[in-house]
């Protein structure tokens, strides 16, 4: 029932924005595959600079927000899982709003929205990151 929710969610702001673009949506999700493909191939996600900058803001190593990145979406900003959890680091719409991420679809914003809820994970969980 969430899942469908925020599933809905997402496709009404997919319309919203198709709508006001003329009815074509914006993204370009072949082209970011492109650049995502010869970045890994180089041997970097392209977004070294996103995640080392959250880090330093956050305090979460950064080998652990990439780890998560890589488990949740494998560093794809597209990515849109079958409960709604969108982005490079799978933030559930409401959660990314509530860390104060405007675009979940920008790494940028999604990989620091990502860093400040490992953050108060933890926090509350005392640093542990055991499983």
């Amino acid at each position: 029932m969430y899942c469908r929710k925020a599933r809905e969610s997402i496709e009404n702001r997919r319309n919203a924005g198709a709508a006001s673009h003329g009815g074509q949506w914006t993204a370009q999700p072949a082209q970011g595959q492109f650049r995502q493909a010869m970045a890994q191939a180089a041997g970097g996600t392209g977004m070294d600079a996103m995640f080392e900058a959250a880090s330093q803001q956050t305090g979460v190593p950064v080998q652990l927000l990439k780890a998560v990145a890589k488990a949740e979406s494998n560093f794809n900003p597209d990515a849109v899982s079958s409960c709604g959890a969108v982005g490079v680091m799978q933030l559930m719409p409401a959660t990314a709003r509530s860390l104060g991420v405007t675009d979940p679809t920008d790494p940028g914003q999604n990989i620091l929205g990502g860093a400040k809820y490992l953050q108060s994970m933890l926090e509350r969980y005392d640093g542990d990151t055991a499983l």
